[in-house]
C-alpha cells in the first residue's frame, strides 16, 4: 500500500472517530482521495449535524495553501434521500496549489481536512462514482507559467531535521568500539503565521541550519573525539510550478565548515550551497 494511501486510510478512520463524538453539533467533511489538481473536480463527502434537516443546494470551501488561498463553491451531486444524513458537494478550484493544502467548509463549524496539490500536468480527473455531474461547471484554468509560491503554515514546524540524523558504532581488529555520528537541524526564525512575516512575506523562506559530524574513540584511553566538523549555514529555499527542465524547489545559501580548531590544526572551508 502506497504512503498516500495509508495516509488517507488514517485520516479517514480519524473522521469516523470525529463522527460519532462531534456530529451533534458540527458539519464533518472527507473526500475519498487525497491528491488533487488545479482545474480538476474535488468532490467531498459531506456529513451534516443532527440539528439540520435539509440539505444547501452549495456550499463554499476554504482552500489555504503554498501562499495562496480560494474559496470553491460547491455543488449538491447527491441525493438528499439518501442515507440522510450524508451527502457529495463538488466544485473545481481554480488557483494554482503545490503541496499541503488546507481545506474546511465557510459559514459552517466543520472539521479540517488536509489534501495534496499535485503539480503534474498528466494527473486525472479526482471524481467520486456519480450518475449526475456537477451543475454550472466551471471550465479547467489554463496551465500558468512557473510561480514563486512562499512557506506555507503547517508545511513544517519551525525546528525540524536537515541532513541525516545517525549514530554508527563498530569495531575492527586494531580497534575497539569506534563511533561516527551526525546531529543536523534547521530553524525557521519567521515562521509564515507570525507577525513579520506576514508584513514581509519573502522572510518566511529564510533558513539557519547547524550540523555537526563527529569520530568518537570508545575504546581509547578517557574515550577521545577524534574529529568533528562543524557546519553552520544560513539559505534561502522557496518552491515553483516546475515545467520541463525547471525544478520545482530551489534553495541557495552559505555554510561554513570547521574543525574548531587554531593553528597548524585548523580546517575551514567555505561554500556556496
Amino acid at each position: 500500500m502506497s504512503m498516500k494511501k495509508v495516509t488517507f486510510l488514517l485520516f479517514f478512520l480519524m473522521s469516523g472517530l470525529s463522527m460519532t463524538s462531534h456530529a451533534a453539533d458540527k458539519w464533518l467533511i472527507a473526500t475519498q482521495s487525497e491528491a488533487f489538481n488545479t482545474g480538476q473536480k474535488i468532490s467531498v463527502e459531506v456529513i451534516r449535524p443532527d440539528n439540520f434537516t435539509t440539505w444547501p443546494d452549495s456550499i463554499n470551501l476554504d482552500l489555504s495553501g503554498s501562499g495562496a488561498s480560494e474559496v470553491v463553491e460547491l455543488k449538491r451531486i447527491g441525493n438528499s434521500a439518501v442515507n440522510g444524513a450524508i451527502n457529495t458537494y463538488a466544485g473545481i478550484p481554480k488557483v494554482k496549489f503545490i503541496g499541503v493544502v488546507r481545506a474546511e467548509l465557510v459559514g459552517y463549524k466543520s472539521n479540517r481536512m488536509l489534501m495534496l496539490a499535485e503539480s503534474d500536468d498528466d494527473i486525472g480527473r479526482l471524481e467520486i462514482a456519480a450518475t449526475t455531474d456537477v451543475k454550472d461547471e466551471v471550465k479547467p484554468a489554463e496551465t500558468s507559467a512557473a510561480t514563486v509560491v512562499l512557506a506555507q503554515p503547517g508545511d513544517e514546524p519551525p525546528l525540524s531535521a536537515n541532513e541525516p540524523l545517525y549514530f554508527l558504532v563498530g569495531s575492527s581488529s586494531e580497534r575497539n568500539f569506534d563511533a561516527r555520528f551526525q546531529l543536523s537541524f534547521k530553524y525557521r526564525p519567521f515562521d509564515p503565521d507570525a507577525r513579520v512575516a506576514q508584513y514581509l512575506p519573502p522572510l518566511s523562506n529564510l533558513y539557519f541550519a547547524y550540523t555537526q559530524t563527529s569520530l568518537w574513540d570508545l575504546g581509547g584511553n578517557s574515550s577521545p573525539f577524534e574529529d568533528t566538523s562543524y557546519r553552520p549555514s544560513v539559505y534561502y529555499k522557496w518552491s515553483g510550478a516546475g515545467r520541463g527542465m525547471i525544478p520545482d524547489g530551489w534553495s541557495a545559501g552559505l555554510e561554513h565548515e570547521s574543525n574548531g580548531r587554531d593553528g597548524a590544526d585548523s580546517r575551514s572551508i567555505n561554500t556556496v550551497l
